[in-house]
């Protein structure tokens, strides 16, 4: 059922009820159920419906069909559930029509029905809600123009490659600045080694000095 239609209780009931299975009540089949477990998406007489109160609402949520107001996701709930599928599924696991209300409805079955229920009304909701696209489902091949699309992730991945190839390329002026400076510190370490050149020098300045004394 459209999501739309739910907003109009009286015509989702109107409809629900039409139904030959919906038209009695799911425990005791009392005719004409004016009321309803929101839980299990079953119609009640008000009889039965006061002993689905007792058991607490973390177990039967009752509502009327007539007096109270409802959500779209609980006329959803109805609409999943019915009488018909209730029926089914408990005596598929064992239950029969017989029985106390609340052995039945606290029992394991039950607890795998509404478990069943909440998750398809859980995940049609979500459906008519339109859930919002992921990032990588928007990156389509193309545009609407037919062009590629060029991914924001694919742009940065290429700025970052091109800066790699230039740094491999052009050394960073730091690194040619120890190269320059390694360079010129080797021949000026060679010079250590030549104090005993300097004496050498002022050796022969003196043999001049006396040769010219001699003359």
């Amino acid at each position: 059922m459209a999501s739309d239609s739910l907003t109009d209780k009286n015509a989702v009931f109107k409809k629900l009820k039409a139904k030959s299975e919906n038209k009695m009540c799911f425990d005791c089949n009392a005719k004409n159920p004016t009321w309803a477990s929101v839980t299990y998406g079953i119609f009640l007489c008000i009889d039965c419906s006061a002993v689905h109160r007792s058991l607490g609402v973390h177990v039967s949520f009752v509502r009327s069909t007539n007096l109270d107001s409802w959500t779209p996701e609980q006329l959803k709930t109805m609409c999943f559930g019915g009488n018909n599928r209730a029926q089914v599924f408990f005596k598929q696991h064992g239950w029969t029509d017989g029985g106390k209300i609340e052995a039945k409805y606290t029992s394991r079955v039950a607890d795998l029905y509404r478990q069943l229920l909440s998750k398809e009304v859980a995940k049609s909701m979500a459906e008519d809600a339109g859930l919002p696209s992921s990032p990588v489902a928007s990156n389509s091949s193309q545009g609407a123009n037919g062009l590629p699309v060029v991914k924001v992730n694919d742009v940065s991945k290429e700025s970052s490659l091109g800066r790699q190839e230039m740094a491999d390329h052009n050394p960073s002026p730091k690194a040619s600045h120890s190269i320059i400076t390694t360079s010129v510190k080797k021949p000026l370490g060679a010079k250590k080694p030549g104090k005993t050149g300097g004496l050498g020098a002022r050796k022969l300045t003196t043999k001049v000095d006396s040769y010219v004394y001699l003359v």
